[in-house]
């Protein structure tokens, strides 16, 4: 038997909701290519509408199947082509893949089962592969989807079966509704577990060897190829979250990453093979020798929250002096720091620096010839770089390398733009195209030109990889660091001073700021974020134990008098109970038997001065519709108690023509007359006349009790 047609409107919406919230659940963390977000869209859209009643043609079956075979044959060529030997991307392809087909075709039960779990599956690799707080706003989602479908599903199975006339009340306990009520709610306890505690910690780490590393990829890396920033620059999810000491402002404090010496004319980058770890002392590692330690100037502590960067590089303002690490930590001989155990999870670590000028950590280079190693280079850029050094003299005539580096860097940011427009097209030589075609580009263009050019004049540099300052969050108090703000700059080697920082890059003219009430809610959307870091995805053994430090600190901590007050208190009521007479229990007793009767007699209680409020507005001429209903069910009630029960199944006018040979017929007849006028008819003047005749009624002398219920044959 067909169901209601608006109960199956309902289920299909409910299917596709829970369908939908996974794949938003998926598409939310960046990890759908944008064709199978469209088509699986699309998908979800065109089922909608047909649906909504908004589209009758239906795709034919054949086109279905044929589409389902190609795909077949398309699977290995997606696994080793488009998704470059990555499982998991080829499986989440064959996810939506399947999801859509049987979106687009689904009429039995059995598909709608497989919808169910296409919807699971779809859910389960948004765990995999999402970080953000937006799966946990997908998974609410989906739990409620999930909740209406089963629902749904249960009731259009009793739908389906053969009706029956209800002839009267439950007879029994309600067990397969129950049993679904049950099942339903195990499952978003199950899936609330697996799927908000469980996986987002675990899965990254259990499938770690299946996943592509750039899913997790923020926007940095260990090398600087040009133009690879720019589409960096375009990305604006977190990538650290710092917080300062005592709150103090930090703006210009560039975070400093990666330091990359050798240049191949197209990338930057350095080995890796020259790290030292650093000792540990308490948990902290110093950086920085005595006479460091000993200089006056501003220093900063902050903590940094840094998310999964595809690299090993830990990040630090200015000169930094000790580093608190929960892992080996490692410097190279360019001052960068590193550890390998912040490729793929979340870390926190916190750290001190030195603030002082342009001033950079590192020692002098002592011969090191890599900071001068220049490849093959267009006769121009070699040319350009002595016409602007020598503008304000050369080393013989009394130029510092300071004077002449900063000339360099005035004249980069005053002759050229800085834009994140991409290049449409692969060129030779691109720093000559950024500095003699082009005379626009990113960050790392003008900090790779202001490199070659000051190694060109004889001075040692490198290029520096790192973030801006971020912006301050006011909600939270954290500096929030995006992926765009990747930046890249210079250090170079001036004799007297040690390593200076210099930025050839102009202010951006161009800007991604959205409307003020968007950024607001942004920054309690961060908010949010980052309690989903901290206590969902970054909430391991470590944070339960040094929870339960702090639990059994604050234990500790407490005052000992107050407890010992509290426990004299005790013993004082005690010694009071211990005085009192024995008909203090008796009348304790009592009123304990009240209560606990309460329930039997309450209602009674309540239910007779109900009717006595009731009389008198009937008195009053003031009877309210459902005032008239409370009279009847008396009146029911009355002729129970006699014998007389009014079948669930009958009308009033029914019950009143099956009394024709009792002696409450007549009154009944009327009585029931009245009821209708008064309840539906707005007849609330003849309330008098209905309770005079409620009491007519109960002044019937006792009629001969029947055998039976009233015979309904």
């Amino acid at each position: 038997m067909s169901t209601i047609p608006a109960l199956e409107r309902v289920f299909e919406i409910s299917l596709l909701g829970m369908m939908a919230s996974g794949y938003f659940a998926v598409a939310g963390s960046g990890t759908l290519d944008p064709l199978t977000a469209l088509l699986t869209g699309a998908g979800l859209l065109w089922r909608l509408l047909q649906v909504a009643g908004g589209l009758r043609w239906t795709i034919p079956t054949r086109w279905i199947g044929w589409a389902t075979f190609a795909y077949i044959l398309f699977y290995p060529v997606d696994y080793l082509y488009f998704s470059q030997r990555d499982f998991l991307r080829a499986t989440v392809h064959l996810v939506f893949f399947l999801a859509v087909v049987k979106i687009l075709t689904a009429s039995t039960e059995r598909d709608y089962l497989y919808l169910k779990v296409l919807a699971f599956l779809e859910l389960l690799a948004a765990a995999v592969v999402s970080v953000n707080f937006n799966f946990f706003f997908w998974l609410a989602v989906f739990l409620l989807f999930s909740i209406a479908t089963f629902a749904t599903s249960e009731v259009r199975r009793s739908a389906q079966g053969e009706r029956q006339l209800v002839r009267g009340a439950l007879t029994g306990f309600g067990w397969r509704l129950t049993g679904a009520t049950l099942f339903v709610a195990a499952s978003v306890l199950v899936l609330a577990v697996a799927l908000f505690f469980v996986l987002p910690r675990t899965a990254r780490v259990a499938l770690q060897s299946w996943v592509d590393p750039r899913y997790h990829l923020s926007g940095f890396s260990n090398q600087v190829v040009l133009g690879q920033i720019g589409e960096i620059r375009l990305r604006r999810e977190p990538v650290m979250h710092v917080r300062v000491e005592g709150g103090e402002p930090i703006e210009g404090v560039k975070w400093r990453g990666a330091a990359l010496v050798e240049f191949n004319g197209r990338a930057w980058q350095t080995k890796a093979n020259d790290r030292v770890r650093l000792p540990v002392t308490n948990g902290v590692s110093r950086l920085a020798e005595m006479n460091q330690l000993r200089r006056p100037g501003h220093r900063i502590a902050y903590e940094i929250q840094l998310r999964p960067t595809g690299a090993d590089t830990l990040f630090v303002a200015g000169v930094p002096e000790f580093i608190d690490f929960g892992a080996n930590v490692y410097r190279s001989s360019t001052a960068s720091l590193f550890s390998y155990s912040l490729v793929s999870r979340i870390v926190r670590y916190g750290a001190r620096s030195f603030l002082k000028g342009d001033e950079a950590p590192g020692d002098a280079p002592l011969g090191d010839t890599r900071y001068l190693q220049l490849p093959p280079l267009d006769p121009r850029i070699t040319a350009l770089a002595h016409e602007w050094a020598g503008a304000v003299g050369t080393a013989d005539e009394g130029a510092t390398d300071e004077v002449r580096a900063r000339e360099l860097e005035r004249r980069l940011r005053s002759s050229y733009k800085y834009s994140i427009d991409l290049l449409e097209r692969e060129v030779p030589d691109p720093l000559a195209y950024f500095l003699f075609d082009r005379g626009k580009g990113h960050c790392e263009y003008f900090a790779s030109a202001l490199a070659v050019m000051l190694r060109v004049e004889g001075i040692p540099s490198r290029v520096i990889t790192g973030f801006q300052t971020g912006e301050l969050n006011p909600i939270s108090g954290l500096y929030v660091v995006r992926a765009s703000d990747a930046h890249s700059w210079v250090e170079a080697f001036i004799e007297g001073k040690g390593w200076l920082t210099f930025d050839p890059t102009p202010a951006a003219t161009e800007t991604n700021d959205i409307a003020t009430l968007m950024n607001k809610a942004g920054q309690y959307f961060d908010v949010l974020e980052t309690f989903w870091q901290d206590w969902v995805l970054s909430y391991d053994v470590e944070q339960q134990v040094g929870l339960a430090l702090k639990v059994d600190q604050a234990r500790r901590g407490l005052n000992t008098d107050w407890l010992q007050e509290r426990a004299e208190r005790l013993k004082a009521f005690s010694r009071w109970l211990a005085r009192l007479d024995a008909r203090f229990f008796v009348v304790l007793a009592f009123l304990a038997l009240v209560a606990v009767s309460g329930q039997a007699w309450v209602p009674r209680l309540a239910w007779w001065w109900h009717t006595r409020l009731q009389a008198r507005r009937f008195g009053e001429g003031k009877a309210r519709g459902r005032d008239a209903t409370v009279v009847y069910v008396r009146m029911l009630d009355y002729l129970r108690k006699r014998g007389y029960e009014k079948p669930a199944w009958v009308t009033p006018e029914e019950f009143a023509a099956m009394l024709r040979n009792t002696p409450y017929a007549q009154p009944v007849a009327e009585l029931t007359g009245l009821y209708y006028q008064v309840r539906f008819g707005g007849g609330q003047t003849l309330g008098p006349r209905l309770f005079t005749l409620l009491d007519n009624l109960e002044s019937v002398g006792r009629a001969p009790r029947p055998a039976s219920s009233v015979d309904v044959s």
